[in-house]
C-alpha cells in the first residue's frame, strides 16, 4: 500500500514527506529515494525550503483529534 501511495502522489507531483523509526518503512522510503535525516531540527540543504511547510504539516498532524480515536 504504501508502493501505491506513494506512486500516485509521484504522478500527481505532490511531495510526500513520512516520519517512521519502523526499520521496514525506512527501507521503503530507502528504494524510492527519499531523502533522509536525523532531526527535525537539522534539515538538508535542498531541502530547506520545505522546512515551514513540514512543520505546520507536523503541527496539523499533531493537534488532529481524530487521529487519537
Amino acid at each position: 500500500m504504501f508502493y501505491k501511495s506513494y506512486q500516485d502522489a509521484a504522478r500527481r507531483n505532490k511531495n510526500v514527506f513520512t516520519i517512521s523509526a519502523n526499520q521496514i518503512v525506512i527501507k521503503m522510503m530507502q528504494d524510492l529515494n527519499f531523502i533522509l535525516f536525523k532531526s527535525l531540527l537539522d534539515f538538508p540543504q535542498e531541502i530547506s525550503q520545505y522546512r515551514y511547510t513540514f512543520y505546520g504539516h507536523s503541527l496539523a498532524w499533531l493537534m488532529n483529534f481524530y487521529r487519537m480515536q
